[in-house]
């Protein structure tokens, strides 16, 4: 608690601790994901909750980790069914969150890949 501190605040606000669940590394199922912000908010507006969850499957993972994708695996860790899965997928392809790459493999983007290059685009015309 805040007892010796003073903070500015406004009457609507709340004082909230945030409680985490243990997270260690020894543990396989009990790691964070650090995500970025902005790409957390853009994925809720834009996918179905089935679908953003199959990003998050995604998201997960750190920059630059390579894995092969099997709807199996996502049940098994998210609990998300093979149909879902495999809808979902078809989403983000279609969406340009997964793009498919010179090597014949996938890039998973947190944005998709247009709207970045869109957004690259837009900050040199302002400039």
């Amino acid at each position: 608690m805040l007892t010796n501190v003073e903070f500015d605040s406004n009457p609507n606000q709340e004082y909230v601790v945030i409680n985490k669940e243990e997270c260690n590394g020894r543990l396989v199922d009990n790691y964070y994901a650090a995500i970025n912000l902005r790409s957390i908010k853009y994925a809720l507006r834009d996918l179905t909750p089935a679908q953003f969850e199959v990003w998050l499957y995604f998201a997960k993972n750190m920059e630059g980790y390579e894995f092969w994708v099997s709807p199996v695996a996502a049940y098994n860790e998210f609990g998300i069914s093979v149909s879902t899965f495999r809808k979902a997928k078809r989403v983000l392809k279609e969406r340009g969150y997964l793009i498919k790459n010179e090597e014949g493999y996938w890039d998973f983007y947190e944005i998709p890949k247009m709207n970045l290059e869109m957004e690259k685009v837009r900050k040199m015309s302002i400039r």
